[in-house]
């Protein structure tokens, strides 16, 4: 009579592996920054055996893209997407501010912007060009939204330019967030946003 036993089955065993070396990797890159992580260190905190680490990944560079790649999917579905009734609820100048503030503050407030993991994943864009890449695939979703929220606009004020001007609201918000959730430099963060938000009114509607 054959024995009953409690192994996992090998594909359930790589995925809960994988999580593992994903979940170590991230902690270590947002705490130390990705230059001075190794990926022996990865399989360690992660208490997987080094050798594994290579099976599944080959290098820290491939769990780091791995890990953008989630994050940028993971910020998209949680953030940008919830923002889209902000388009179809523009329907004059009023409205168009308040949204472009409740857009603002939604980027401000999102717990991805806030993750120390975007900060060194940001840093990364001006050194790694897989990184710059990675950051750029995601910014054609980000854009996207900006142009769909400016083209509702043009319904009833027109916007010269909408693709460039999605593009200076977009470098705006992202220092913006930087500022005020990376950098501990601003003093008053709410004057800041204030300041932004009137930049950003004159932009577009003048005055």
């Amino acid at each position: 009579m054959p024995t009953k036993t409690n192994k996992i089955p090998v594909q359930k065993r790589s995925i809960v592996t994988r999580k593992k070396l994903k979940k170590a990797a991230n902690v270590l890159f947002s705490q130390n920054g990705y230059y001075k992580v190794t990926s022996i260190q990865i399989a360690k905190t992660a208490g997987v055996p080094v050798g594994s680490f290579y099976n599944y990944f080959g290098n820290k560079k491939t769990i780091l893209l791995e890990l953008i790649e989630d994050f940028n999917e993971a910020f998209h579905q949680d953030t940008i997407h919830k923002m889209e009734d902000f388009i179809q609820n523009t329907v004059d100048q009023a409205s168009a501010l308040k949204n472009i503030e409740g857009i603002l503050m939604q980027l401000i407030n999102s717990p991805y912007l806030s993750d120390p993991f975007y900060k060194m994943f940001h840093a990364l864009q001006f050194t790694e060009e897989d990184s710059l890449q990675q950051a750029a695939k995601a910014r054609i979703t980000e854009l996207q939204f900006l142009e769909q929220f400016l083209a509702q606009i043009n319904k009833f004020h027109h916007v010269p330019n909408i693709p460039l001007t999605a593009r200076i609201l977009f470098i705006t918000s992202e220092n913006l967030n930087l500022y005020i959730n990376h950098l501990d430099i601003i003093a008053v963060p709410e004057q800041l946003i204030k300041e932004a938000l009137l930049m950003y009114e004159r932009y577009i509607f003048g005055g």
